[in-house]
């Protein structure tokens, strides 16, 4: 029973899923872009002898539907509920600068 259960057998096909209906195809058309981010952090006043800045930058993040039909080394299933996206990540820096 508890096999059954966790291989995911019985459960209804993803068209026929309250959470689909409700979310589904909203999710499944998602898609995001995001550019030209930095947040930067500065603090000089918790040791005015050691002032410090850490920040995070990113040029873009894309979030983009997946073709995932076209993918030779994946299986299929049309009834798996599943969202396929693909996440682009470009000009990633973490930075630390001291003194």
């Amino acid at each position: 029973r508890a096999r059954l259960r966790n291989s995911g057998e019985g459960m209804p096909p993803r068209e026929q899923s309250f959470f689909y209906k409700l979310f589904g195809s909203s999710i499944d058309s998602l898609e995001i872009q995001i550019r030209n981010v930095h947040v930067r952090y500065e603090d000089g006043s918790s040791d005015p002898s050691r002032p410090f800045a850490a920040g995070v930058t990113l040029d873009a993040l894309d979030l983009t539907t997946a073709e995932i039909k076209s993918w030779a080394a994946c299986a299929w299933s049309a009834q798996a509920a599943v969202f396929s996206k693909l996440l682009s990540v470009s000009g990633l820096a973490i930075y630390w600068q001291h003194g």
